[in-house]
């Protein structure tokens, strides 16, 4: 008997000791503590700014792509290059440009276009120079020049005059001169070459 009743007071005393440990055993982690918050893997909050791992979100410019300044443009996107200087200056920078250049004309203020190209050649194109023409054509290659109109035959039977042109004078011709024009005066960008520009097809009268 002595030993049942030692028995039943071991299995009491047992069951004591798993009711004090179940009581005090930690609560389980609550889904809010072991959740992230505004993406921070341990669940602080983060600081404005953030932490350097977000993902812009649609439709807003991320600053590492470039942010616009207010002009339609992302600032930092490279710019066309320019060009300034005298005709002289440009026309021996033997570099494919195209150019607005301001100019009087008799007693009139104008503008021109011109083509620079390569092998010493540029094309002018001007609403002044030959009165027949609404547009003057000129091509310079090397030391000739070429004069024609834009819309028809310069002459009956000639589409172009074919004459000498100094390059000691650079921008000097027959329907033009550009040689005092100032550096302000000019404009000019980057051109992709097009040799057709240059192109003086058809019925050439010799002037010389």
């Amino acid at each position: 008997m002595d030993r049942f009743h030692a028995y039943v007071t071991i299995l009491a005393l047992a069951f004591l000791l798993l009711a004090g440990c179940a009581q005090n055993a930690p609560a389980p982690p609550s889904s809010q503590a072991t959740s992230a918050q505004d993406g921070s893997p341990d669940g602080a909050a983060v600081p404005p700014g953030g932490n350097g791992n977000e993902t812009a979100p649609s439709g807003v410019a991320n600053d590492s792509a470039g942010a616009s300044d207010g002009s339609g443009t992302q600032a930092g996107a490279p710019e066309a290059k320019t060009y300034s200087g005298t005709f002289a200056e440009l026309d021996a920078m033997g570099l494919s440009l195209i150019c607005d250049v301001r100019y009087t004309y008799g007693d009139r203020e104008t503008s021109a276009a011109v083509h620079f190209g390569t092998d010493s050649e540029f094309r002018v194109e001007s609403p002044e120079g030959v009165a027949q023409c609404d547009r003057t054509i000129t091509v310079i290659r090397d030391t000739r020049q070429y004069v024609g109109c834009s819309d028809k035959d310069i002459i009956i039977g000639c589409d172009w005059f074919k004459s000498s042109y100094d390059r000691d004078t650079p921008g000097a011709a027959s329907s033009f001169d550009f040689s005092t024009v100032p550096a302000s005066s000019i404009s000019c960008r980057d051109w992709a070459y097009d040799r057709s520009m240059f192109a003086t097809g058809g019925n050439i009268c010799e002037m010389d």
